[in-house]
């Protein structure tokens, strides 16, 4: 009768070890999904920020009739020493900031146009890429016209 009573327990054990070790396989699949799931977040912040700020430099761009120093002016964005591109940076909540305290910067460069020498549109490039980071986010291109084709 006594073996009986050790043999209960010992079963008991083993089933409270078996159920601690399918809790912990839970959990462990769980915080797995749910870093997963931040990382994803936050890659899709950085996506949605990138697509956002490259819009709207490439509509100043076209509002501006291809003029980078009015886009310049106003979206708040730094010119390059040769006037051929302007450069915004962002902090991690996609405020303007400098250089210096970036996450991500946006770069509008203009592009010789394609046709005629006169030709009446201008075309830029715009990127957003994360600091440190080679491959951009996002990259679209932007066209204006700037008046009446040369006749």
């Amino acid at each position: 009768m006594r073996r009986s009573g050790r043999s209960k327990t010992t079963l008991f054990l083993i089933e409270l070890i078996v159920a601690v070790g399918v809790f912990s396989l839970c959990a462990a699949v769980c915080l797995s999904l749910f870093a997963s799931a931040k990382r994803m977040t936050a890659e899709s912040t950085a996506l949605n920020g990138a697509a956002l700020s490259a819009q709207s430099a490439a509509e100043c761009f076209k509002a501006e009739s291809g003029d980078l120093a009015r886009c310049a002016a106003v979206l708040g964005a730094e010119m390059d020493e040769n006037g051929a591109a302007l450069r915004i940076y962002y902090d991690e909540q996609w405020r303007i900031t400098g250089a210096a305290e970036a996450a991500y910067v946006l770069t509008l460069s203009a592009r010789p146009s394609a046709g005629a020498a006169a030709s009446p549109v201008r075309t830029a490039a715009v990127s957003v890429t994360a600091c440190g980071e080679e491959r951009p986010l996002m990259e679209i291109t932007a066209s204006g016209y700037t008046g009446e084709a040369a006749r």
